[in-house]
């Protein structure tokens, strides 16, 4: 669902019991109906998949639930998302929707203790699936970065791929990041963020601007999944706090 139509960016199904079913509601209006849905609009099915934690109206009972768990930062570390976020969360109803569930599916053994621990999930219904890899990412070193990602990644350089928000702790990376400079006999290869813009971008940005080291530090922002690919298979290593 969505006003953009999405087609251009779905995997086409060759097989004939598989079919897509486009439609053009906008997603909030969606997610709102759906409290107000006493009956599935839908034929019944012999089994619902959700990706991951999201809105759903009523199933019958006979029908089976399938969810995808990625972690629960949202419940460990609410003050690092914003209001609309937390709301979000909250209005999703996870505790209700994981009950429901027949089967969940987290992407890490952390997630699987987390789903135990905090909202004591039955771990007779969790089996830990980890993410899947593309054909993309087995050709990384063909990745090409644009002409604008080349002066940051022209000569060795440490990576961090990451949201710029506040759990990601990229103040502390720059931190660190300082004193191996300031206390290292070697020359310290330059320091590259990367990732999708988050609330603690203008405190970052702020960091950076204040360290003695500024000029090593290059905030880039979102990048595209070529370019990740690139900077990933062109950095001298990979650090994530």
């Amino acid at each position: 669902n969505g006003l953009v139509d999405p087609r251009p960016h779905l995997p086409v199904f060759d097989a004939p019991n598989a079919r897509w079913v486009i439609g053009r509601w906008p997603n909030k209006c969606w997610n709102a109906a759906s409290f107000a849905m006493r009956n599935s609009p839908f034929a019944i099915p012999d089994a619902v998949f959700l990706p991951n934690l999201n809105f759903i109206p009523p199933l019958p009972a006979q029908t089976r639930l399938v969810v995808t768990v990625h972690d629960l930062s949202f419940a460990h570390f609410p003050d690092c998302f914003t209001i609309r976020q937390r709301i979000w969360h909250r209005a999703v109803r996870p505790y209700a929707l994981l009950a429901r569930a027949d089967i969940i599916t987290p992407v890490s053994e952390t997630t699987k203790r987390d789903l135990v621990d905090m909202y004591r999930i039955s771990e007779s219904k969790i089996s830990v699936v980890y993410p899947g890899i593309g054909n993309a990412e087995c050709g990384m070193r063909n990745a090409e970065l644009p002409t604008q990602r080349h002066d940051h990644a022209s000569s060795p350089f440490i990576l961090s791929l990451a949201e710029c928000s506040p759990r990601k702790n990229l103040d502390g990376l720059i931190a660190a990041y300082e004193l191996l400079i300031r206390d290292s006999r070697f020359e310290i290869p330059n320091l590259v963020l990367a990732g999708a813009r988050g609330s603690a971008e203008p405190t970052i940005r702020r960091r950076i601007a204040r360290s003695p080291i500024r000029e090593h530090i290059h905030l880039v922002g979102p990048v595209t999944e070529n370019e990740k690919r690139a900077l990933l298979a062109r950095a001298m290593c990979f650090v994530y706090p």
